[in-house]
């Protein structure tokens, strides 16, 4: 007589990943299915279930939602170190620290570590920029027939090594544009115009919209900052996807608007 076997109750994956995976998908069951942030990767049953579908993998909701701001708007950005039992956590010595601050002192929830180099941070220590850091509870699946659902314990360090690398080219990149573009544009060659005349060659700028974007003379509509030839207003396109530009008449201002361009230029933030 044929043993029927156990089907699990929760969606699962068409396609495997390789490693733990974030993305913004449907999750849940048929009456109760809604989009979020999800994990997909293997699981494993608690209590342990011979018959529980080890090359299933399934969809995992970390305790963020998909509107906060933690996620910078791209949870897809950010690379998975750990998930796991707290207790199992890489450095031993800290597990009950990261407890206490994440899973009110359980060293048997599962924790989700999360990295991404699109987005520094600086370090508390000595302020240089790292990945953004986070760590949430992940939600573990409730099942009929094979009880709770966790995800399958994952840890590559590596993965934190490759972000902090990313993180120091973009860094190196940054400082290499804007060593060139001092050179290219010296201050005293384009002194501060604050004059309320009307300049025909950027006052197209403040114009300019999403469905009519104005180009700056000599530029491109992707342009993030430009220094008008004619009368070098320093404007300032603060909205891309607009295409909306301001006028820029503080020098603080424009020295942070221009950092925060040539970061964007070397690949932060997109």
């Amino acid at each position: 007589m044929e043993t029927l076997k156990k089907t699990v109750s929760h969606q699962t994956a068409a396609v495997p990943v390789d490693v733990p995976t974030i993305s913004i998908g449907e999750i849940g069951s048929d009456e109760d299915k809604r989009t979020a942030v999800r994990i997909q990767w293997f699981g494993r049953s608690d209590p342990s279930d011979k018959d529980f579908p080890d090359e299933a993998q399934f969809f995992f909701e970390p305790t963020l939602s998909t509107e906060s701001k933690r996620w910078y708007g791209k949870p897809d950005a950010f690379k998975i170190v750990f998930i796991g039992p707290v207790r199992d956590w890489p450095k031993k010595e800290v597990a009950q620290q990261v407890a206490d601050t994440v899973t009110e002192g359980n060293l048997d929830a599962d924790v989700v570590w999360m990295v991404s180099s699109r987005f520094p941070e600086n370090h508390p220590r000595n302020g240089d920029l790292i990945p953004s850091s986070m760590m949430t509870p992940a939600v573990i699946l409730g099942d009929p027939l094979f009880g709770i659902i966790r995800p399958k314990p994952y840890c590559d360090m590596q993965v934190l090594e490759a972000e902090l690398t990313e993180v120091r080219k973009k860094v190196d990149l940054a400082e290499q544009l804007l060593q060139n573009r001092d050179m290219e544009l010296p201050p005293e060659a384009f002194p501060w115009n604050k004059s309320r005349t009307k300049c025909m060659t950027c006052w197209p700028l403040s114009q300019s919209t999403s469905q009519n974007p104005t180009i700056p003379v000599g530029g491109t509509r992707d342009d993030r900052t430009y220094i008008c030839s004619g009368c070098h207003r320093r404007w300032w396109q603060y909205n891309a996807e607009s295409h909306h530009w301001r006028n820029v008449t503080d020098k603080d201002e424009w020295d942070e608007v221009r950092k925060q361009s040539i970061l964007l230029d070397a690949g932060f933030h997109e």
